[in-house]
């Protein structure tokens, strides 16, 4: 069972002094050290970065109705509710050792948490962390315990859950089959599950349902009630490694040419099955996230692995109109730590 944690926050007190208000500032990042042994919980405006918290090395963050959910992965095995980000968390949760949570998703009271080492999802109150049902993903385990829950997307109560379903004995490569599941968090069931190319990424689309791109450059549409579009050609050369899709249905992507290359562009798509109307030149910096707000592309920029003595990471804001050009890294946004997963928070949008 999920456990609920006592909060004791001086254990982890990480705070800043800011021009401006936390809770006014749309984006926030997890953000962590160069080797991933310390991080933090950073609130991005288009002019300022304020740490507001201390975090595992490894974390990530989602948002749900506006609040802000801080989620440590291996090694913490935690979710932490932040109803505002000028106090401690609201609750934390452990959800299992070794579990490795991943991404927090939901609405009505209800959050499904994915996680990637266990073979079923955790649904737990939203109000405080409590579990509510475990929903079995056994079914689609590819051989190794579990099935390898990734992305998470809410809508019209389902949790539409992507399976990367990668051999962690062998690794991590990815079996040719993936799926994206619908979950009905009020039953705790799975209603269907759409088949998909290799190692999905995932993300919300504001007409609803989710843009699914996988491994072999296929683009999926997948809706609440089971509907499929695609898959079709993504047009992108390279590995599609982030995306985000805007508020008026453009897609941006953050690119690598090749599986281990250190050169990462930015993509923009008219659509999820559109063309590609930009692309900015190739940075040699690990660009590790990317999110659409307010006619702005917000990337989250580590520090490069060909440079290791270069300019350290930062949040990197570029128009969404001409998809770029990335600016110069000395205007990069930079907390005490370079960032690594961003999160929208459309209603401190000012």
């Amino acid at each position: 069972m999920s456990l609920v944690l006592l909060w004791v926050g001086c254990a982890t007190s990480s705070r800043t002094e800011c021009r401006g208000d936390p809770d006014d500032m749309p984006i926030v990042a997890a953000a962590s050290a160069g080797d991933y042994s310390a991080g933090s919980l950073m609130a991005v405006s288009r002019d300022e970065v304020c740490d507001v918290a201390s975090l595992h090395g490894d974390a990530v963050v989602s948002v749900v109705d506006e609040v802000v959910y801080a989620i440590g992965r291996l090694g913490s095995d935690t979710v932490r509710r932040y109803d505002t980000l000028t106090a401690e968390p609201t609750w934390e949760i452990g959800t299992g050792r070794a579990s490795n949570p991943q991404a927090v998703a939901g609405s009505d009271g209800r959050l499904v948490v994915t996680r990637l080492a266990d073979a079923s999802l955790l649904v737990v109150d939203a109000r405080d962390g409590s579990e509510l049902a475990r929903v079995d993903l056994a079914e689609w385990d590819d051989g190794d315990g579990a099935p390898e829950a990734q992305w998470a997307v809410f809508d019209e109560g389902i949790a539409l859950v992507a399976l990367q379903r990668l051999d962690t004995g062998s690794g991590f490569a990815a079996d040719p089959v993936a799926y994206v599941l619908g979950v009905d968090l009020a039953a705790a069931e799975v209603r269907f599950a759409v088949q998909v190319g290799p190692n999905p990424w995932m993300s919300r689309h504001p007409g609803g349902g989710a843009v699914v791109v996988t491994e072999d450059g296929a683009w999926w549409r997948v809706h609440a009630d089971g509907r499929v579009q695609g898959p079709v050609d993504g047009g992108i050369e390279g590995v599609v490694a982030a995306l985000d899709v805007a508020e008026d249905g453009r897609v941006v992507a953050v690119k690598r040419v090749c599986t281990d290359c250190a050169e990462h562009a930015v993509v923009c798509r008219s659509a999820w099955d559109g063309v590609v109307t930009g692309e900015t030149e190739l940075v040699s910096a690990y660009l590790s996230d990317v999110v659409v707000d307010d006619g702005a592309i917000w990337v989250a920029a580590r520090r490069g692995w060909t440079d290791p003595e270069g300019s350290p990471g930062g949040v990197v804001v570029m128009p969404l109109d001409g998809c770029g050009p990335v600016p110069a890294p000395e205007t990069w946004l930079r907390g005490t730590f370079p960032p690594f997963a961003l999160a929208v928070r459309r209603s401190a949008r000012r």
